[in-house]
């Protein structure tokens, strides 16, 4: 993965891209999920070890001036929606989404350096992970250690007032 990620790396900054949407760190478990082909699986470990290979990588072990700024997505338990449904709500336990679910940005954000964080597009237990301060501040930022740049998943800021029916106007 790292090689790999140094690669591309090399390849994107000769034309003058500085930030990839990459890798994505969501745990897949449920095959009806049409983008599961994304994800490193089922198994945080693994994923945690592949992502965190993918960073170093990409991002030159941290020398952005030779690499690219990855951005790990989807934070957080985007995969794991109801039915498989893009964009669904997603029931997780507190204990299952920093076990399972945040494993893999865990060791990206501590092992690897990541520099950046795309948003999901949809809800943990109801709560729309994009306007969300108790998971992309609170977690993600205080007890994660994320000091890099977050970025929103492209309509997910609309989508709090348009399909999550939060927000009366497009912020």
């Amino acid at each position: 993965q790292k090689e790999m990620a140094g690669a591309i790396s090399r390849q994107v900054r000769a034309i003058g891209v500085s930030q990839a949407f990459a890798p994505v760190l969501d745990i897949s478990r449920d095959s009806r999920m049409g983008r599961q082909n994304e994800s490193y699986g089922e198994d945080p470990t693994l994923a945690s070890a592949m992502g965190t290979a993918y960073v170093q990588g990409m991002q030159k072990d941290g020398d952005l001036k030779a690499g690219v700024m990855a951005t790990s997505k989807h934070f957080l338990g985007y995969m794991n929606s109801q039915g498989g449904i893009h964009a669904a709500t997603c029931d997780i336990p507190e204990r299952q989404l920093g076990e399972i679910f945040a494993k893999p940005f865990q060791a990206a954000i501590t092992q690897g350096g990541l520099k950046s964080v795309m948003n999901s597009y949809g809800t943990i237990n109801g709560e729309p992970v994009v306007g969300s301060k108790r998971i992309l501040t609170d977690l993600l930022r205080k007890e994660m250690g994320f000091d890099g740049l977050t970025v929103s998943d492209y309509t997910s800021i609309a989508e709090l007032m348009k399909r999550q029916k939060v927000s009366k106007n497009a912020v």
